[in-house]
């Protein structure tokens, strides 16, 4: 059974949308984010803008900025999760996305999109985004249903994400002394603990740029220890288990290093790939009765 936040059932259209986009020494990024903003059809949006003074001529582009609507926080800050509380402070919107310095939407109807396809009763409502690089692009969607095989080692992307501003007030902030993985932790809590109803958007909302610090691989020891934490924090049964599947991945990965790419590609997806599965497929049956039997 899943928790449902106190809306107009009959209510579909969301009233209005705030856009949060924090920035900090990242003027280039701030200019194409803006841009994108101010291109957009739909124009009844909140835009908060938070920055943690930044030295690089950002605050000059901030001031001169001009929406409707708009609210500009200039402070020092504890961090980009912190940035992220100041801003859903201040929101008004019926939803929230974070649209960070750098990201943009896909296209100039984005936010028309969503207004049309965002169901009001619907907790968070997330579409794909197509991920780019200096490589090139791809495009990421997001499963549907929402699994924990998805989120052990994946997350919903933050640009391509409606979240009901209510979730916030409900069941609090982005946790400040988790530095990369908060926004995961969140989405675990609200979506495996109390159940909220989720939705997907069958359309590219975003564009997200590769090279923040959840991309960096350089981080991935600090993000599995982050998710440690989190995991025994809300389900500490399922710690062992997490640890269990990292080992089979990093064996996994090592096949793939170490082999001619089509020979690893055969063992993995013969025994490697499905003895993962399995387990991740009971991973989600325990996690799912143990929902039922808490609900």
């Amino acid at each position: 059974m899943q928790h449902s936040l106190d809306v107009d059932k009959m209510k579909k259209r969301p009233e209005k949308l705030s856009i949060i986009t924090i920035n900090y020494n990242d003027k280039e990024g701030l200019l194409r984010t803006l841009s994108s903003c101010d291109l957009q059809m739909e124009r009844n949006f909140q835009h908060i803008i938070v920055d943690g003074n930044s030295t690089d001529g950002s605050l000059e582009i901030i001031t001169a900025y001009k929406h409707t609507n708009c609210k500009k926080i200039i402070e020092k800050d504890n961090g980009v999760y912190d940035a992220m509380n100041k801003g859903i402070q201040i929101a008004t919107g019926d939803y929230i996305l974070f649209l960070n310095a750098g990201d943009e939407f896909y296209e100039d109807e984005s936010l028309s999109q969503a207004f049309k396809n965002i169901d009001n009763n619907s907790a968070i409502c997330y579409a794909n985004v197509l991920v780019r690089s200096e490589n090139g692009e791809y495009l990421q969607e997001h499963p549907e249903p929402l699994t924990f095989e998805f989120f052990r080692e994946r997350t919903l992307c933050h640009q391509s994400t409606f979240i009901k501003r209510e979730l916030f007030e409900t069941y609090g902030l982005y946790r400040t002394d988790i530095l990369i993985s908060s926004d995961w932790e969140f989405f675990l809590r609200a979506i495996f603990l109390h159940g909220v109803t989720v939705q997907k958007l069958h359309f590219t909302s975003s564009i997200y740029y590769l090279g923040g610090m959840s991309s960096d691989v350089t981080n991935r020891t600090q993000i599995i220890g982050e998710r440690k934490e989190v995991l025994e924090n809300l389900f500490p049964h399922f710690l062992r288990d997490f640890e269990k599947l990292e080992k089979l991945q990093d064996y996994k990965n090592n096949i793939e290093t170490r082999l001619d790419p089509r020979l690893a590609n055969v063992l993995t997806n013969s025994f490697f790939s499905k003895l993962l599965k399995n387990q991740i497929q009971l991973y989600n049956r325990i996690l799912n009765w143990k929902r039922k039997n808490t609900t």
